[in-house]
Order: structure tokens, then C-alpha cells, then sequence
């Protein structure tokens, strides 16, 4: 093989401060336009991106030379910086600090850019799928590292997960425990 091949799928979910419903009809174009134009400058190629007022969700396609965080973290900083300065004042619109990122397998992609493509239906219809939705949730009391899967109509509510402190990879030092 003379070039190298990589189908690095990542689907990244992150929402808002305190899950605030700001990414509004007038904004969301241009945070969304925002994204992919960071994303591009990365050389990462959006698949599919989509949301409702209070988290986004994006399907990319990840060069090796990419770390996940560093994606993350700039996408972030660069819609927030933008909403700031073309919505209104510094400070008012920011996304929570976390995020959850997850390895898509190529089989799954065309499900799931579908899915993110119509999330204001899914949410609207309540008919979210738990393996694809995850609330970050940062507010007061609860732990930075406090993943909750939100339900699907389509399951019963005995499967609401909470993952809280999951196993250490190998060579890693478990997650930090809030008292």
C-alpha cells in the first residue's frame, strides 16, 4: 500500500453552559457554519452535524494527526468566540466545559448521520436513542466526570444508565472522585 488509509469516524456531543437553550433558529446556522469551518481549517471532514437549542452533535471523520481533545477543545472556543462577537456581548453564550466523543464504526455511519440530521425531530417527538444521546451534565452537585444516558421512548426506563468512574484503561490512573 503506498498511501496511508485511515476512516477514523467520531461522533462528538457537547451542550451548552448549564444546558441553556442559546443555540437558537437566528444563531444556529452560523455556529454550525462555524464548526465546519474549523473543522475544515483541521483538515477534519464533517460528516454530519445537528442539535437542538441546548447541545450539538457531530459526525467527523478524523485525521491520525488529530487528537480528539484538541478537536473538541478548538470547535468549542471558536463557535463560542464567534456568538459572542456577532450575537451579542463577550461572556454570554459559552458550551460546558466537557464533552463525549465516541468511535463510530464505518457500518454505523449513514444510521447515525441520520439521526443527527433530524435531532430537533427526535427530541421534539421524544424519540431519542439512548446509545446515540449523552447529557453532560456540569451543574452544581453533580461530578465533572458524571456521564447519564438520557431514555428512549423506545426502552424502558429501567435502562437510564448512569456511568460514573469508568475502569481505567491499562497504564491510566483512575478518574478523579468527587466527595
Amino acid at each position: 500500500m503506498r498511501d496511508t488509509y485511515t476512516a477514523l469516524y467520531t461522533h462528538l456531543i457537547w451542550g451548552t453552559w448549564d444546558r441553556a437553550p442559546i443555540v437558537r433558529p437566528d444563531r444556529e446556522e452560523a455556529i454550525y457554519a462555524c464548526i465546519k469551518n474549523e473543522c475544515a481549517a483541521m483538515k477534519v471532514h464533517v460528516i454530519a452535524i445537528g442539535g437542538t437549542e441546548d447541545h450539538v452533535h457531530l459526525l467527523v471523520d478524523v485525521p491520525p494527526t488529530i487528537l480528539v481533545c484538541d478537536l473538541a477543545k478548538q470547535v468549542k472556543a471558536v463557535s463560542s468566540l464567534m456568538v459572542n462577537s456577532q450575537f451579542g456581548p463577550r461572556g454570554v453564550f459559552k458550551w460546558q466545559g466537557a464533552y463525549a466523543a465516541f468511535s463510530v464504526s464505518r457500518h454505523d455511519v449513514d444510521r447515525l448521520t441520520d439521526y443527527i440530521q433530524r435531532q430537533k425531530h427526535h427530541h421534539a417527538t421524544k424519540s431519542v436513542r439512548a446509545d446515540y444521546e449523552w447529557d453532560i451534565d456540569l451543574r452544581a452537585g453533580n461530578p465533572a466526570n458524571e456521564f447519564t444516558a438520557i431514555e428512549s421512548n423506545s426502552r424502558p426506563s429501567s435502562t437510564r444508565q448512569s456511568m460514573s468512574s469508568p475502569a481505567p484503561r491499562p497504564g491510566q490512573s483512575p478518574p478523579f472522585q468527587s466527595q
